[in-house]
């Protein structure tokens, strides 16, 4: 992995006698990039959850459309800290190296996918943090950290066909158009598939 990429792994709550999954836990949990921080999802999120998956224009390509309440926002949460409990790793909160405030969400969870055990690269930010290169930041550390940590599983980004940006962000970071792997609703991108 990039010394340029990530800066500082924390690996604060287990130490090496716990084992391979206590080693991917810590590695995942807090993850410091060039110009990002990335920390596991805590309960205080639920109301960023739902101010950018709630926005419209950060919905524009999703098939489901925006989310429209707080109960949706506490359940995406809770899905996503079952991930975390599960696994060991999942989506995290994203800040800005210098700021306070949530500005997006994003990593890796797994998932099934047509038969098969696959990592799902996501990544959604608050419209007012698009045009900055975020979103290659955080997919192109979780695609390192799948690799280094993960290799058996395929990392894969579902993407709504229209939207040209996520493909733009998924061929970056080695991703390729799978057809065997997309159906009517997404174009599936796959690394290791």
């Amino acid at each position: 992995m990039s010394d340029r990429m990530i800066k500082k792994v924390w690996n604060d709550s287990l130490d090496d006698e716990e084992g391979s999954s206590g080693a991917v836990v810590s590695t995942f949990q807090h993850v410091h990039t060039e110009r990002l921080f990335l920390r596991k999802p805590e309960n205080q999120d639920v109301t960023d959850i739902l101010r950018i998956h709630g926005n419209p224009a950060t919905n524009r390509y999703n098939p489901h459309g925006p989310m429209t309440n707080n109960d949706e926002a506490a359940e995406r949460l809770n899905d996503w800290q079952k991930s975390w409990a599960n696994d060991g790793f999942g989506y995290w909160s994203i800040f800005a190296a210098e700021g306070s405030e949530i500005i997006g969400f994003g990593g890796i969870s797994r998932i099934f996918w047509v038969g098969r055990e696959a990592l799902n690269l996501y990544y959604r930010f608050d419209n007012g943090s698009w045009g900055r290169g975020y979103a290659t930041e955080i997919a192109r550390t979780a695609v390192q950290l799948a690799a280094e940590h993960l290799p058996d599983l395929p990392v894969i980004a579902r993407i709504n066909p229209a939207n040209s940006p996520s493909i733009k962000v998924a061929a970056k970071v080695g991703l390729r158009l799978n057809p065997m792997a997309s159906n009517n609703d997404y174009a599936v991108y796959t690394i290791r598939w």
